[in-house]
């Protein structure tokens, strides 16, 4: 499956590649230099989507996460890191129960760090 970027947002890859290339995307070396790039459009929110080295890279300096949880155990290959819920506030909640489309029940949750 080829990468395509999101559309409407500035799209930053952190890679080790140094010849790595992706039409739609500026491309970095480290979170450090993602997060400089991400400042300099000047958005309310920077969002880290993965995979799981970067998660747990993030983790240091999220302020909000964004996370589905799912009831359930599906196969995967990245996971989200170990963290210490009493660092962090339930803001919201929204249940998705199984259906056509998923074969798993889930609730979009948002955690602020206290």
């Amino acid at each position: 499956h080829k990468w395509q970027p999101l559309p409407g947002r500035k799209n930053i890859i952190i890679t080790r590649q140094g010849d790595y290339t992706a039409n739609g995307a500026t491309i970095v070396n480290s979170l450090e230099k993602a997060i400089e790039e991400a400042k300099n459009d000047e958005h309310e929110e920077i969002f880290i989507i993965g995979g799981g080295e970067i998660y747990a890279m993030g983790m240091e300096i999220a302020d909000r996460m964004y996370i589905t949880e799912i009831q359930g155990s599906p196969a995967g290959d990245t996971y989200f890191p170990e963290w210490d819920k009493s660092q962090w506030d339930e803001t919201s909640r929204v249940h998705h129960p199984t259906d056509e489309k998923h074969a798993f029940a889930f609730d979009y949750v948002v955690y602020d760090r206290k």
